[in-house]
């Protein structure tokens, strides 16, 4: 039975054998890393393989015979797998997402299309990714942000500990909130929050700092990213005293 196998394969076309060769992509978007809800993004695969071991000047062909899939993963503010195109054979697709924070993936395959004639024939795939790709609301529309430092401006004597409560005035039902604040320290976020969140601010050194805090607010019902701002503090300047 082997013995008989064995020719078998033997006799096959040379074109049905497939060549396993290393395939190199890259992936760019277009706007580049960020783009506001309802753009149009261009996403472009770039696909190579060696053709040292090919003979026959396969290259136009090899690249004509490359088939594409692009797919998104929304990692906030929920998860949310799409698939933007499958197999296709142009290296650039269109995509307008909804607002929200993507990895993105293209794979580039070949050897699933025969050649055009009886020559061995390349096989092999390769992937590129773009993670934390931002798509953003254009809506500022949420109501106004208090914050309120304990102590006050001008009471807190360095080293401080002093905690910050940003809130937001009048808001709205069946919505989720994300705070974060940047200027004294290292930037921290708090997500999945009511309509307020406390944060503790460690601070070292006497001094006059600016406080800006962002705030995003997110549809409970479909998670839809829905509004984004940032501000400042009241009051603008906290001041830390020495001792």
């Amino acid at each position: 039975m082997k013995r008989i196998l064995i020719f078998l394969i033997s006799l096959l076309p040379a074109a049905l054998i497939a060549q396993q060769v290393p395939v190199s992509v890259s992936l760019t978007a277009s706007p580049a890393g960020s783009a506001n809800v309802g753009t149009t993004i261009t996403l472009t695969a770039t696909a190579s393989t060696s053709t040292k071991p090919l003979a026959g000047g396969l290259g136009k062909e090899i690249q004509s015979a490359f088939r594409y899939t692009f797919t998104a993963q929304r990692t906030w503010p929920c998860a949310e797998s799409t698939t933007i195109a499958t197999r296709v054979a142009t290296k650039s697709v269109t995509w307008k997402p909804r607002a929200g924070v993507y990895n993105i993936a293209v794979t580039a395959q070949i050897g699933m299309l025969p050649l055009a004639d009886a020559r061995p024939h390349p096989s092999g795939q390769g992937s590129a990714s773009l993670n934390n790709f931002t798509v953003r609301p254009t809506s500022t529309g949420i109501n106004y942000i208090g914050t309120t430092f304990s102590p006050d401006s001008g009471n807190a004597v360095a080293p401080a500990t002093v905690g910050l409560t940003v809130s937001i005035t009048n808001p709205p039902e069946f919505k989720w909130w994300r705070y974060s604040i940047f200027g004294i320290g290292s930037p921290q976020t708090m997500d999945h929050q009511g309509s307020s969140a406390q944060f503790t601010l460690n601070i070292p050194t006497a001094g006059s700092y600016s406080l800006s805090p962002s705030v995003d607010q997110i549809n409970q019902s479909d998670c839809n990213w829905e509004a984004s701002v940032t501000t400042h503090s009241n009051p603008y300047y906290y001041v830390v005293k020495a001792q």
